[in-house]
């Protein structure tokens, strides 16, 4: 069987091969895969990284950029600064309706505080919630055509990116 050669160009330092600067690889089929392969397992541990970011950690962290110390912070949901400190030590889990009391107080999502989402911002702007909230009423096959419509895009938009570097 014929291995067909495609050809990869890639964003690297510079590599010299025969006094000239090498960008484009000619790569067989099983060596495209294995380096797109590799790729994704780094994507997917540095989300892993990011994703251990404690829920204590993330109010610490939106507290100090709201500039609210412990006890503003304690008085707003009217609880003691010890609370807080066990919340951000992570010590202490807050109850449901003190959670969003949190979230609303710290302008984020109960969905980012317990991790479900990294974004926070993401289910803020409402050109984006009202876009979703119109594709919850699409069918399967008609959400499945916008995301590979998206998927298209945004890979376009990375694409310019990087060969404008």
């Amino acid at each position: 069987m014929k291995k067909i050669i495609e050809p990869f160009s890639v964003k690297i330092n510079p590599i010299k091969q025969n006094n000239q600067i090498a960008n484009n690889f000619y790569l067989s089929h099983e060596v495209r895969i294995f380096v797109e392969t590799q790729q994704n397992k780094a994507i997917t541990s540095l989300l892993r990284l990011f994703h251990m970011i404690s829920f204590g950690k993330k109010i610490a962290a939106l507290r100090k950029e709201k500039r609210l110390s412990q006890t503003e912070l304690a008085n707003k949901l009217n609880t003691s600064v010890s609370v807080i400190s066990r919340y951000e030590r992570d010590e202490m889990t807050p109850s449901i309706e003190t959670a969003k009391k949190l979230a609303t107080l710290l302008n984020t999502t109960v969905g980012y505080l317990l991790g479900e989402t990294e974004d926070d911002n993401l289910l803020k702007d409402p050109k984006m919630v009202s876009r979703l909230k119109e594709l919850r009423e699409f069918s399967e096959q008609e959400k499945e055509q916008v995301y590979f419509n998206l998927d298209a895009v945004i890979r376009e938009i990375k694409n310019r990116k990087t060969y404008a570097l």
